[in-house]
């Protein structure tokens, strides 16, 4: 190509009136990666709770509990920094059992919580990974397999 196209083509191009779209806005992070205000609702075995994730005050997921055709839902859980990701209903209808490790480490405990007394027990209080990963929880409960 010559010199004289070449420039005739930058020419051009320079004095040419902008054809380019606008871009979109980008989408807040917030709305990608932020909390839900509610997921994964579950109805209690008996039909008569509803539980499920939602943020508290702090936006830190916790497990929430009303009982049906009422609307006074309080928190069941108390984590404070990463919050629950699962959680499942015992048979008893009385427990919500929840997975949690400890600042990302990994090592799920697998805890009980007592929605009449309000206490919470920790099932497997050990250290270390020997008590199986969560890859290996079942959805429907809890049952963990050995790790390798």
């Amino acid at each position: 190509m010559s010199c004289w196209a070449l420039a005739f083509i930058v020419l051009v191009s320079l004095l040419a009136p902008a054809s380019r779209a606008e871009l979109p806005p980008l989408i807040p992070r917030e709305i990608l990666f932020g909390n839900p205000e509610r997921v994964s609702p579950v109805l209690s075995p008996d039909g008569k709770w509803l539980a499920w994730r939602a943020p508290d005050s702090k936006n830190v997921l916790q497990v929430w509990l009303e009982k049906v055709g009422e609307k006074s839902p309080r928190a069941v859980t108390r984590d404070k920094k990463r919050g629950i990701r699962s959680y499942t209903w015992a048979y008893d209808n009385r427990t919500l059992i929840y997975l949690q490790d400890v600042d990302g480490d990994e090592n799920w405990h697998i805890y009980g919580a007592d929605l009449s007394s309000g206490n919470v027990r920790d099932y497997t209080p050990f250290e270390g990974p020997a008590h199986g990963d969560r890859s290996q929880v079942s959805r429907r409960g809890f049952g963990l397999a050995e790790s390798s």
